[in-house]
């Protein structure tokens, strides 16, 4: 349906049968995305940014942390970042 297209596309109703009327390509992707991996993906940002969140807290009190915590939650969340990064590559359309 019309309505359907143009969700596709990103695109209002209008916006859709204007792109059409003026004959600019409109691109359809549909992306296939695993829910597990997202769900994983969230929870460990979460446990992430509440170590960074902890950290941040302890170090604000005047409170020593230990290099080795620091760097662990720095390491964490570069591989958080690493997988959210993958995931996009995934998603993106072949060219």
């Amino acid at each position: 349906s019309l309505d359907k297209a143009a969700k596709s596309a990103g695109l209002t109703r209008s916006d859709y049968v204007r792109s059409l009327i003026d004959g600019r390509t409109v691109q359809v992707v549909r992306i296939n995305i695993d829910a597990r991996k997202i769900d994983t993906l969230l929870h460990e940002l979460k446990k992430s940014g509440t170590n960074m969140n902890q950290i941040a807290r302890r170090l604000n009190r005047g409170d020593r942390v230990a290099p080795h915590e620091f760097f662990e939650m720095v390491e964490e969340h570069k591989a958080a970042a690493l997988k959210v990064s993958g995931i996009i590559d995934e998603m993106r359309p072949a060219r």
